[in-house]
């Protein structure tokens, strides 16, 4: 299966974050705009049926990417799990042992939250041979020397020249009937805008696509726009790179990097031991179906998902190249439509204390 780096540049103002299963599922849609019904349902059921994969990363500025969390020690972490118990619970402290032996995934996602140290990694310094002897929160943003000599706590950009920025823009609500606007119509919408000289990377793993369908795909999804507000101009950009990369595979690995929105597959990582973020995907289709699927009540939503964000560090129970799974019968109007939690992964060796 071949790794791939995308550099796009965008061209217009983006309402919306580029994930990984919403680049996924408007790639898709581009592929079946230019390809017709017939290629694009062979390419689906390859997907589902896992003989074939395509699989992309989220977009990360300038090959920077936030790690959501790093492990405190064991008696940290006991701390905070008493903590939940007890409050959970409203259980004595004589019995909070007990129930320790059973936490659930509830306390993850409290875990998660509870932890607020956040770094930086730059995704161009990756090698193959990643070690620590000890993995250490990075306390009031210092530096960790000690984790695996490329990881930066998160840094004021010196020069603003490749920062996006984030500013409100005011619109109003058209009537379609009258092409007028009428009392109480003006709202506000969060835009996000880029200097010329910032860039997005995205990552893609794939045994589906060559390099040159991948090029004119994502060609074709730039003028088109990526994410919300497509129809007024928004999310366009220009494919400025499109390379064949190689990352070597640790057969030792213990961890992998997610750089995909992720859900886990068949028990295959160790959520206790493991460090991410989650987020509460209420995913909506679009393109042709934007607007909803046969005139059926609110068919353009699909079922809500947890997802595991990107920048995840998982700590894997088994050796596999593709971690994640394909989500089926994701809306109630049309069996076929599928949402993607299968994850652009780096495998790492990493040693903490108590491994």
């Amino acid at each position: 299966m071949d790794n791939y780096r995308l550099i796009i540049k965008p061209i217009t103002p983006f309402t919306s974050e580029i994930q990984s299963d919403t680049l996924f599922g408007q790639f898709l849609w581009m592929v079946k705009f230019v390809n017709g019904d017939g290629y694009f349902n062979d390419v689906l059921n390859k997907i589902k049926n896992k003989e074939k994969f395509f699989i992309v990363s989220s977009a990360f500025e300038n090959e920077k990417i936030e790690l959501p969390q790093i492990p405190f020690t064991v008696e940290e972490d006991l701390k905070i799990k008493e903590s939940f118990v007890e409050k959970l619970n409203g259980i004595q402290e004589k019995d909070i042992k007990e129930a320790l032996k059973e936490p659930d995934f509830a306390y993850y996602l409290y875990k998660k939250k509870t932890k607020k140290y956040k770094i930086l990694i730059d995704l161009e310094k990756v090698k193959n041979e990643l070690n620590s002897d000890i993995l250490k929160p990075a306390k009031e943003e210092k530096c960790m020397n000690e984790f695996f000599n490329y990881i930066k706590t998160r840094e004021k950009e010196k020069s603003k020249e490749n920062k996006k920025c984030e500013d409100v823009v005011m619109r109003n609500i058209i009537n379609r009937l009258t092409w007028t606007t009428k009392e109480d119509s003006l709202f506000y919408s969060e835009k996000k805008f880029f200097p010329d000289s910032f860039k997005y990377y995205i990552y893609i793993k794939t045994d589906l696509f060559t390099c040159d369908q991948l090029k004119s795909i994502f060609e074709i999804l730039g003028l088109y726009g990526y994410g919300a507000d497509t129809s007024i101009g928004c999310g366009q950009f220009i494919v400025e790179k499109l390379e064949k990369i190689n990352i070597e595979e640790r057969e030792d690995a213990n961890y992998v990097l997610s750089l995909s929105n992720y859900i886990p597959d068949n028990n295959e990582v160790d959520l206790e031991n493991s460090y991410y973020s989650v987020l509460l995907k209420k995913g909506k289709l679009g393109c042709a179906f934007a607007t909803g699927i046969e005139n059926k009540e609110k068919s353009f939503f699909k079922t809500p998902l947890i997802m595991i964000k990107e920048g995840a560090l998982l700590k894997i129970k088994t050796q596999k190249e593709i971690y994640g799974k394909i989500i089926e019968n994701i809306n109630y109007a049309n069996p076929d439509i599928i949402h993607t939690g299968q994850a652009f992964t780096i495998k790492l060796k990493i040693n903490l204390k108590g491994d």
